[in-house]
């Protein structure tokens, strides 16, 4: 009996195999020239198909991502990665390649399999059947490639590594839209919210890892990896209230002062890229706190945790937040705009 994911995939790749076939027909009058020409366009259709190929036999022969996925993943802690962070001989970069090597495709096999774990409707929908692509072509180039042993082997790592990055930079916007394309069709509200925490958690873990990884390469004496050595809660802080205050003064013309207390002298190791997402969102919601806001209504309540759910729709009726929407999308994306709390 076919996977799901296997059945899902046979119509668009199954067209995507036979469109190179009905274009390397050469008539028989051609020119010398246009049978060069020809020839050379069936070798690249025919490279073509062979990738398409092997992308259509690994969805129907599960076998290696199959015995990943029943692998756990060897997870780390910060103190483990900042202190095997750094040594004179560059011995932790093979080590961390090594490791990287290992575990990424276990990590990648869960999600592939956390894929097919979906309602047959929702893993039909082609946005949805192309972050799953993704993660299978991932799997297998990080499988295929060799051992690592030597530093060049690595520096061919580390182009892959940030290949696979780039290719994965838009997976978060591809899931929403997919997702958004299915809500009509999603019933149980919790196999969504399940899937979503654990491949978004996963995604976060697999991103750091290989940050970390490729920031290893860069001579910063206050940083291991993606680490820092003596990070200051302080200036961080002051930086995100800076940001938070000319954007609402931006919204609403006026901007409340921030005071900070407590230990602002403290210093310890810490990554700071969480604490890049996390203070301006919790900044933005404490300035635009309204005595008179009315808090989230009764109805809404058990929805607001959910993936799909928005009053952003409601709010867009407001020009003034519409504007500041459209500004902040073109400047950057730095951080979302000031919006109602938790929706």
């Amino acid at each position: 009996m076919l996977s799901g994911a296997a059945c899902r995939a046979r119509p668009r790749l199954g067209c995507l195999l036979l469109s190179p076939v009905t274009k390397t027909v050469t008539p028989m009058s051609c020119t010398g020239s246009h049978r060069l020409r020809s020839t050379s366009s069936m070798q690249g259709f025919s490279e073509l198909a062979r990738e398409r190929s092997k992308t259509v036999t690994s969805f129907y022969n599960q076998s290696a991502i199959d015995a990943s996925a029943e692998k756990a993943s060897v997870r780390l802690t910060l103190a483990t990665l900042l202190y095997s962070g750094k040594s004179p001989d560059g011995h932790h970069i093979l080590s961390s390649a090594k490791y990287l090597h290992k575990e990424l495709p276990v990590r990648i096999a869960h999600r592939i399999k956390g894929f097919r774990s979906l309602p047959f409707i929702i893993g039909c929908n082609p946005t949805i059947l192309q972050v799953h692509e993704l993660y299978i072509r991932a799997y297998h180039m990080l499988v295929d490639f060799p051992p690592i042993k030597d530093q060049d082997v690595e520096a061919r790592f580390c182009k892959l590594v940030q290949q696979l990055l780039d290719d994965h930079k838009d997976v978060v916007t591809m899931l929403a839209q997919g997702f958004r394309e299915c809500r009509k069709h999603v019933q149980d509200e919790t196999i969504l919210r399940n899937f979503l925490d654990t491949t978004l958690c996963s995604r976060l873990g697999i991103r750091m890892l290989a940050t970390h990884h490729l920031a290893l390469h860069e001579d910063n004496p206050d940083f291991v990896g993606i680490i820092c050595r003596r990070l200051s809660p302080k200036k961080i802080i002051e930086k995100w209230v800076d940001f938070a205050r000319r954007l609402c003064e931006h919204q609403y013309g006026n901007a409340p002062r921030v005071r900070i207390n407590g230990h602002v002298a403290a210093r310890f190791p810490f990554i700071p890229l969480p604490l890049d997402y996390v203070l301006p969102e919790l900044l933005k919601n404490a300035m635009r706190i309204s005595d008179r806001g009315g808090g989230i209504p009764h109805n809404i309540v058990d929805k607001v945790m959910d993936y799909h759910f928005s009053t952003a729709e409601e709010s867009a009726q407001d020009p003034r937040m519409s504007n500041l929407f459209n500004n902040i999308t073109n400047s950057g994306n730095q951080s979302s705009p000031m919006h109602g709390y938790a929706c």
